[in-house]
C-alpha cells in the first residue's frame, strides 16, 4: 500500500527544490541581462541551460567571431550539454555580435 503522506512530503520537497533553483537562476539571469541587455528576449525558464551556455559562449567568442559560421562541434556541445538547439545557438551568437 502506498503511503500517501510520504508521497505528499516527497512532492512538496521536490516543489521547494524547483522553486529554490528557479529563484537562484532568476537572480543569476537578471544579473547577466543587466550586463548584456540584448539577452532580454531570451527566457531562462524555456531554456534552463541558457545561463551556463551563454557564459560558455562568451569564453568561445574567438571561435564564433568569424562571421555567420557556427562550428558543428560547438552546436553539438551546446545541445548535448545545455539543451540548446541550433536556432537558439544562432540567436545567441547574433546577440553576442550586437
Amino acid at each position: 500500500m502506498v503511503n500517501f503522506f510520504q508521497v505528499k512530503l516527497t512532492v512538496q520537497n521536490e516543489e521547494k527544490t524547483v522553486e529554490n533553483m528557479t529563484n537562484e537562476n532568476l537572480q543569476k539571469w537578471n544579473h547577466l541581462v543587466e550586463k548584456y541587455p540584448v539577452l532580454e528576449s531570451f527566457s531562462f525558464i524555456e531554456y534552463p541551460g541558457l545561463f551556463d551556455a551563454f557564459n560558455f559562449m562568451l569564453s568561445e567568442t574567438e571561435t564564433i567571431a568569424n562571421g555567420d559560421y557556427i562550428p558543428a562541434e560547438l552546436v553539438l556541445y551546446l545541445y548535448n550539454t545545455y539543451g540548446l538547439d541550433q536556432p537558439v545557438v544562432q540567436k545567441l551568437i547574433d546577440k553576442l555580435g550586437e
